[in-house]
């Protein structure tokens, strides 16, 4: 019904969304999170000013909307939320390094393989996505330097088709 509700508004759904957002209704906020990619940029920006008072759902939403829309410029709040306490803000942190990072971002996602889990997973596929001769150059030098991290950064390797490695890993 309140997917109906917002469509019916044609025009006026941005404010909707907007206001849908950080409404203390769930229903309400998973609805408007499912058309966030619909907000026009100044609204974005609207919603990047006021992340500390939204919802943690909504702030992940945001900063990744955020991340895939502005690129570059999004990259000091991407390092501010690797650094961050909350585990949740820090994997979208991690996440959106793989999205607008470049090879400054290699040592923090190779430092974040040894972090557990989805941290782990999640920094493997980030690593992916960044400039590939950098980050086989770093993965290869953490092989050889890192043993507690060998097992991730294998994977990592594997994900890339990296031939550069197959004597260090004989090795």
């Amino acid at each position: 019904a309140l997917e109906g509700l917002l469509r019916l508004q044609g025009d006026q759904a941005t404010a909707t969304i907007l206001a849908w957002f950080s409404d203390a209704d769930v229903d309400r906020r998973r609805i408007a999170s499912g058309h966030l990619h619909a907000l026009p940029d100044d609204q974005l920006d609207k919603l990047l000013a006021q992340l500390a008072d939204l919802p943690d759902a909504g702030k992940l939403a945001v900063i990744e909307l955020g991340a895939s829309r502005r690129g570059k410029e999004m990259l000091p709040m991407v390092h501010s939320l690797v650094e961050a306490d909350d585990p949740k803000l820090k994997l979208a942190g991690v996440r959106c390094l793989g999205m607008v990072g470049d090879a400054s971002a290699i040592p923090v996602l190779v430092e974040m393989l040894s972090a557990g889990e989805d941290l782990t997973e999640a920094a493997q596929d980030a690593l992916v996505n960044l400039p590939r001769k950098e980050v086989t150059s770093a993965l290869l030098d953490a092989l050889r330097n890192r043993p507690a991290v060998r097992i991730p950064i294998i994977a990592v390797l594997v994900k890339l088709t990296c031939y550069d490695a197959i004597d260090p890993l004989i090795e």
